[in-house]
């Protein structure tokens, strides 16, 4: 009785001729390290060409208990369409802290080159790690915390506490911006009258964040559309992807038009 490898020989040969010969083992690692450089050095000239990339990362655990991480960059091209590339995927044996993931990450943007492509615009890094401590001060102090709720009281709003971000959640960076917009009034009442040196955000500060918030709102809403357990989202995909670059043309015409004036 024949082997199926026989087998399998006779229709390679069949479809690519008799005179096939089969690559060996090491020619085929060889042709398959050429794609891969070949395809690396393609993705990698691609993202120097834009401007700030946004990674995510996603790990799970292989049938043989194993950890792996996989890290994607996105990001998005000329013609305003979203893009990734598949920076790496690898076994991470360390513990699932904050601290690790961030290692891991440093280590791959600094071998595609794409360090520099980070907190590109100090402003917004200014105003999110201000909104953070705000977050945070409100938070810890019992006094701050009830005095905030007492302005909002006497100003007949709902009683809404300030959040915080977490830093494996994009969207949750968006949550603690929009609700300080909700309560930068009360906020400011409630430090008016608190013995503390942290400060509001300013005027120029909070129309930053309007213009950040009006942009970002899409991704939130599709960020949330995919996150849910209940409903099919692989059908949402393209409608989404629609929905986000129609966004990002209407506010790229709208910049375009505020630089105009």
């Amino acid at each position: 009785m024949r082997s199926r490898r026989d087998m399998e020989l006779d229709l390679l040969k069949g479809i690519c001729g008799p005179n096939y010969v089969i690559p060996t083992r090491q020619a085929v690692k060889a042709m398959v390290e050429a794609k891969y450089v070949l395809e690396r050095n393609r993705a990698i000239a691609e993202i120097q060409k834009v401007a700030a990339v946004s990674l995510t990362s996603d790990m799970w655990t292989s049938i043989n208990m194993d950890a792996y991480l996989a890290v994607t960059c996105h990001f998005v091209d000329d013609n305003t369409r979203l893009n990734f590339v598949l920076l790496g995927v690898q076994q991470f044996p360390q513990t699932h802290t904050a601290e690790n993931l961030a290692r891991v990450k440093a280590s791959l943007m600094e071998e595609w080159g794409i360090t520099d492509k980070f907190d590109v615009t100090p402003v917004l890094c200014d105003i999110q790690a201000k909104a953070r401590k705000l977050g945070g001060y409100f938070r810890s102090s019992i006094l701050a915390k009830e005095k905030l709720v007492s302005v909002q009281k006497q100003l007949g709003r709902p009683t809404l506490k300030l959040l915080q971000e977490v830093e494996t959640r994009w969207n949750s960076t968006y949550h603690m911006l929009q609700r300080l917009v909700d309560l930068r009034e009360p906020v400011g009442a409630a430090l008016a009258s608190l013995n503390t040196e942290i400060t509001t955000l300013t005027s120029a500060e909070f129309t930053t964040i309007s213009g950040c918030l009006s942009l970002l709102s899409a991704f939130n809403e599709a960020t949330i559309e995919l996150s849910e357990e209940k409903n099919v989202s692989g059908s949402k995909d393209v409608p989404l992807l629609k929905m986000l670059e129609q966004k990002l043309q209407e506010e790229m015409a709208k910049t375009a038009v505020a630089v105009a004036k």
